[in-house]
C-alpha cells in the first residue's frame, strides 16, 4: 500500500513528493528490496526538488513480484501527474514536458541520490506518442462513443535502476583444439544467454560462434555467481566477457555495483464496456532504451514477457486464500492475454560499462500498470466516474466501481 502526495506550483511544476509505503515483504526480509527500489525510483524521470518517504514492512505468506518496486514507483508518479493535469486543467503531455529531466541536465542527480548518466526521456515519449497515433485518438474516441463504447488512452514514462547481486565471475579458456570454453557464474532462465554471451565473446575474440562452449549452472565447475535478475546478466557478465577476452586466457571477477538506468515510455489504449465492466487493450506501444542491445529480438521478447505479467497484475491477478486454512484459492495463468504490441528500441548507451548496455529485463513490467490505469481512468471519465480504479480491474470490480453510489 502506498499513500502519495505531490505539490505543484501554479504552472504545474513539481515542487515536492511525499510517499508513505506499507510493504508486503513476504516471509523473508530479503524481500525488502521492492521497497528499497521503489524508494530510490520514486521521482522516476521527473525533476523533483524535494522528496520524503516513510517505509514500513509487514511479513506475510506471499512472495515478491517482478519489477521489485520499480512498477510501484512508476504507477504512483504517473497517476499523480494525470490527476494533477485533470485538476489543474493542463494537458497530460504538457505537464510531463514541463517536469521531465531534459538531456541538457544530464548527468542528473535525483532527490534520492541516483545519478542518471544518459537517456532522452522526452525523445522516448515523443516517439511513443507518434507510434501510438496519440493525435488521432480523439477521433477514435468520438467514433466509439457514437457506438456506445468507452475508449481511453494513457501514457507512462519510466526509468529503472538495475542492481542485483554485486558479485559475478566469468572464466574463459582457449583450448588446443580451437574451442573457447566459457564458464559463467550466472545461469540463464530462458533469457538467451546461450546467444548473447556467445555473441559478445565471438565479437571480442574474432572467432566463430560455434567454436564457443558456454557452461553454467553446476557448482562442480562454477565457483562464483550472482544469478539472473535485476537486469544484471549482460551488464556484469558481458563486462567480464570483454575483460576476459582481452586477456585471451583469464579468470575475470567483479565485486561491487555497476549503475545503469534503462528508460522508456509506454502508451496504452483501452476499451471499457459500461454495462459489464469488461475491458480490453486495443493497442499497446512501448519505446525502450536498454542502451546497446546485444540481440534486439531477445530484448523484445523480454519486453513482451514483462508486459504479459503487468497486464495480468492490472486486470486479473489477485491473491486470495481461505481465511481459516490458508488454502490458496486462485487458479492458474490461463486467463492471461497479450494484446497487439508495437515495440521499438532506442539506443542511448551508458558509459558505465564497455558494452554500453543498460538492461531490458524489467522494461515491459515497469510502466505497465501505470499506463493501463491512466488509460482506464481516461475511459471512465466518459461516464463521469472519478477516483482510482481497483486493481486488479476485473470486470466485477470495475463494474462495482462504475456504479458508485447508484446502487
Amino acid at each position: 500500500m502506498i499513500r502519495a502526495a505531490a505539490a505543484f506550483d501554479a504552472d504545474g511544476l513539481l515542487l515536492a513528493l511525499d510517499h508513505e509505503w506499507l510493504g508486503n515483504v513476504g516471509a523473508h526480509t530479503v524481500s525488502i528490496v521492492p521497497m528499497a527500489n521503489g524508494t530510490r525510483m520514486m521521482s522516476t524521470v521527473y525533476h523533483v526538488p524535494v522528496a520524503t518517504v516513510l517505509v514500513s514492512a509487514a511479513l506475510s505468506n506471499t512472495v515478491p513480484y517482478r519489477g521489485t518496486g520499480r512498477p510501484e514507483a512508476s504507477h504512483v508518479m504517473e497517476r499523480l501527474l494525470d490527476i494533477a493535469a485533470c485538476e489543474m486543467d493542463i494537458d497530460r503531455m504538457e505537464i510531463r514536458c514541463r517536469n521531465l529531466v531534459g538531456k541538457e541536465r544530464l548527468p542528473y542527480r535525483s532527490p534520492i541520490g541516483l545519478h542518471y548518466d544518459s537517456g532522452d526521456f522526452r525523445g522516448n515519449m515523443e516517439k511513443a506518442l507518434e507510434m501510438a497515433d496519440w493525435s488521432g485518438f480523439a477521433a477514435r474516441q468520438q467514433a466509439a462513443r457514437a457506438q456506445g463504447r468507452l475508449l481511453g488512452i494513457g501514457l507512462a514514462n519510466y526509468v529503472e535502476s538495475p542492481v542485483g547481486a554485486p558479485r559475478e565471475r566469468i572464466v574463459v579458456n582457449l583450448l588446443p583444439e580451437g574451442v573457447v570454453a566459457v564458464v559463467s557464474g550466472t545461469q540463464s532462465t530462458e533469457q538467451g544467454h546461450e546467444t548473447t554471451f556467445v555473441l559478445v565473446l565471438a565479437q571480442q575474440l574474432g572467432v566463430p560462434m560455434d567454436s564457443i562452449r558456454l557452461r553454467t549452472g553446476d557448482t562442480e565447475f562454477v565457483a562464483v555467481g550472482g544469478g539472473t535478475h535485476s537486469d544484471r546478466s549482460m551488464r556484469l557478465g558481458g563486462t567480464l566477457l570483454v575483460e576476459a577476452a582481452a586477456k585471451i586466457r583469464a579468470a575475470a571477477e567483479f565485486n561491487g555495483r555497476m549503475a545503469a538506468y534503462p528508460t522508456g515510455c509506454a502508451v496504452c489504449e483501452v476499451e471499457v464496456d459500461a454495462g459489464t465492466g469488461v475491458s480490453r487493450i486495443l493497442r499497446y506501444t512501448s519505446v525502450d532504451d536498454v542502451g546497446k542491445p546485444i540481440n534486439p529480438m531477445i530484448v523484445e521478447g523480454q519486453v513482451h514477457g514483462g508486459l504479459a505479467q503487468g497486464i495480468g497484475q492490472a486486470f486479473s491477478e489477485g491473491y486470495f486464500v481461505e481465511r481459516d486454512s490458508g488454502q490458496v484459492l486462485i487458479g492458474s495463468y490461463m486467463d492471461y492475454g497479450v494484446p497487439p504490441l508495437a515495440v521499438a528500441l532506442t539506443e542511448d548507451p551508458t558509459a558505465g560499462n564497455p558494452l554500453g548496455v543498460k538492461g531490458g529485463g524489467e522494461s515491459g513490467i515497469t510502466p505497465a500498470t501505470a499506463v493501463i490505469f491512466n488509460a482506464l481512468a481516461d475511459a471512465l471519465r466518459g461516464l463521469g466516474v472519478d477516483g482510482e480504479p481497483p486493481m486488479p480491474a476485473s470486470p466485477g470490480a470495475l463494474w462495482d466501481f462504475m456504479q458508485g453510489d447508484k446502487r
